[in-house]
């Protein structure tokens, strides 16, 4: 139900990512996808030449799908080296989710695999560990920048100055709100804290 809603109302992500109304700047065609009808399912419901498999975590309710010849569509759960490089980080709803969606992709086998943000592939599970591994570097990142008191935005700011990358408008917006899916994911593990100073939600390891 999660996906149909922004399926088929496309233009209120960045303004859901933003908590208001977007400004300009932030309307940019990563955001404007094509609104399309959606019918909600449950796995394995619905497709009788598909079967359908839970990828949460890059967003609330992805799924891949798999042909009755094996070709398994990934959806955006897997990300290539090339992207990882140029963001410095994916964008992930929920960080716990998707590590536990990357982790069931290895026990998943097909004859292809179809990821969305990489090249085909018969053998994915390099790929998976390239993810899993990057996503255990940022963390290592983020608690290191962390032993000093830091809001989100100067967490932001320190971690992809590390990274070599330079955000634009919507990627700052777009991974802004993964950082916070990483915090939400450390507090949750004991990892960091937070609490308000001057009026300043600040973070710490």
């Amino acid at each position: 139900a999660g996906e149909a809603f922004f399926l088929e109302n496309p233009s209120l992500l960045p303004e859901i990512l933003y908590g208001a109304p977007v400004p300009k700047a932030f309307q940019h065609r990563i955001f404007h996808a094509e609104a399309s009808r959606a019918k909600p399912f449950r796995p394995g419901e619905g497709f009788p030449c598909l079967s359908t498999y839970p990828l949460p975590g890059h967003s609330m309710d992805m799924c891949g799908f798999m042909t009755e010849d094996s070709v398994f569509f990934l959806a955006d759960a897997l990300i290539s080296e090339r992207i990882l490089k140029k963001q410095g980080i994916s964008y992930v709803w929920d960080l716990d989710r998707y590590v536990e969606s990357l982790h069931r992709l290895k026990t998943i086998r097909a004859a292809v695999y179809v990821p969305s943000h990489a090249p085909v592939q018969e053998d994915i599970r390099q790929l998976i560990d390239l993810n899993l591994q990057h996503i255990n570097d940022t963390v290592e990142r983020i608690l290191t920048i962390l032993k000093t008191q830091r809001t989100h935005e100067e967490l932001v700011e320190e971690l992809f100055v590390q990274l070599d990358v330079q955000l634009s408008d919507p990627l700052f917006l777009l991974l802004g709100a993964s950082v916070r899916g990483y915090l939400t994911s450390l507090e949750k593990r004991g990892k960091v804290s937070h609490r308000m100073v001057h009026n300043r939600l600040v973070w710490w390891t």
